[in-house]
């Protein structure tokens, strides 16, 4: 097991890659590392649409052909000085479904006792509410991506969506499903037929621009080390019905390779010694030639499209950027959990405190109620998550307990965390309502490095009934 993780290792190294384009499952990463390795095509498209004032787009496919990636990908694009998003997993099946999603419900305790005392039942969301809730965001036009939008058993929510269309001016909507079939013509025809996207499968110079696009992200260059009789074999009809079953046949590729010796041997051999654009130029200047191949991951054909426009070049720059960050990013991350590794008698302290029964102002906490914060429902799963997990803890939590206790990866974590201290504006734009900053950080030496603790602010905690 051994030998085949570093005869993968070396793989990469003499391809030059950072890390394996071919496992990363996009649905599941965050935003730097999906502009970096989703490749547009219909996609960019949609995002000038609904740029230049398109009321509503429509994405139709079947299953398995990245439809919900090409809504994250329009999703991610559009600036954020311009627009707030929502995006829905599945269509609401109802009003009241519909305004807990973007945050205009009315359910909190005191809404529920004037109800009580008013001797009626609590109201259900209206479409005025959540119009008075779009309208809230002045300045900006607000988008609803619904995915899975075939799904909606109740039919009547079609009309729904175009009653608000008709209703807010700088309301837009995209709309993801198998067929149009059961979408009412009142509502396809404020989308119009120039603003219904196909995404049926895959052709071959598409999955190429595709494989191509991802090995450009960790540092490769063209299609190397996959020869053309190989993919020609690879693109079969079956397999060009979605990527996943096309990176599957390169991932299984690569391993034979990595493990093939004499093949390897070769692969070496070819691999020229890679400097800077900069180092080659001063060659070229002194020696008249240059005797070291300079590899420049070329511009795939989507991008020399749109090279020139505006807009989504701006976010292809930003997909080219993300690379840094992330690094950056997971240096920080490293930072905090070596700094928690090499401080074995802390640990050791932290870990009896932990099987220690939680306890917050003398108290034991024997479970927690959100009905005090109706702004909850407005975090991330991994957000709630992690301050469901601070507030009991008054001892305060490094980022590698939080990540064991969790679950949750490092980039994943680290972000969350990052929203939770205020520190995202975009974060505090999208939800108004959510009194940031909810937890707070703070840096204890142990030995000679400092390490990050992070506490659920004293005035979010007393927000939450803990009995």
């Amino acid at each position: 097991m051994e030998k085949v993780f570093e005869a993968k290792q070396e793989l990469m190294s003499v391809l030059g890659w950072s890390e394996n384009p071919f496992v990363k499952d996009l649905r599941l990463e965050n935003k730097e590392d999906f502009l970096k390795f989703y490749c547009p095509f219909e996609s960019a498209s949609m995002v000038k649409k609904l740029a230049f004032d398109t009321k509503a787009c429509i994405l139709l496919g079947p299953k398995g052909v990245g439809k919900t990636s090409a809504l994250h990908y329009v999703m991610y694009s559009l600036p954020k000085e311009e627009f707030v998003t929502f995006f829905f997993k599945q269509p609401p099946e109802s009003l009241d479904e519909f305004a807990a999603e973007i945050g205009a419900a009315k359910h909190g305790i005191v809404h529920k006792i004037r109800s009580m005392f008013a001797g009626k039942k609590p109201k259900g969301a209206t479409r005025s509410q959540i119009a008075e809730r779009v309208r809230y965001f002045d300045n900006h036009k607000v988008v609803f991506f619904i995915d899975e939008a075939h799904l909606l058993k109740n039919t009547d929510m079609y009309m729904e969506f175009k009653y608000l269309l008709d209703e807010l001016p700088d309301l837009r909507m995209v709309l993801c499903a198998l067929g149009k079939d059961s979408f009412p013509d009142s509502l396809l025809h404020i989308v119009g037929e120039g603003n219904v996207f196909y995404r049926n499968k895959f052709v071959a110079k598409e999955m190429r621009e595709i494989i191509a696009h991802r090995i450009a992200a960790v540092g490769g260059s063209g299609l190397v080390p996959f020869d053309s009789e190989f993919l020609d074999k690879t693109f079969t009809e079956q397999n060009l019905l979605t990527p996943r079953y096309v990176f599957d046949e390169l991932n299984n590729y690569l391993a034979d390779l990595a493990l093939d010796d004499k093949r390897m041997d070769k692969l070496r051999a070819k691999r020229p010694k890679v400097i800077s654009v900069t180092d080659a130029k001063k060659a070229e200047n002194t020696t008249g030639t240059s005797q070291t191949q300079t590899i420049i991951p070329e511009m795939t054909a989507l991008e020399k499209q749109y090279e020139h426009d505006s807009l989504v070049a701006g976010i292809i720059e930003e997909s080219k950027n993300a690379r840094q960050a992330k690094q950056n990013e997971k240096n920080i991350v490293d930072a905090d959990k070596n700094a928690q590794q090499e401080d074995t008698e802390e640990g050791s302290e932290t870990e009896a405190s932990d099987s220690a029964e939680p306890k917050a102002n003398g108290h034991s906490l024997n479970f927690l109620t959100t009905m005090h914060a109706e702004w909850w429902v407005q975090l991330s799963p991994s957000q709630q998550q992690i301050l469901s997990l601070l507030l009991p803890s008054t001892a305060g939590l490094t980022l590698a307990q939080i990540m064991a206790k969790t679950k949750l990866s490092q980039n994943t974590a680290f972000n969350a965390l990052y929203q939770l201290r205020g520190d995202d504006k975009a974060e505090i734009a999208r939800k108004p309502e959510v009194p940031f900053p909810l937890i707070s950080v703070k840096k204890q030496v142990v030995g000679k490095k400092k390490r990050n603790i992070y506490f659920a602010n004293e005035k979010i905690r007393n927000i939450f009934t803990m009995n």
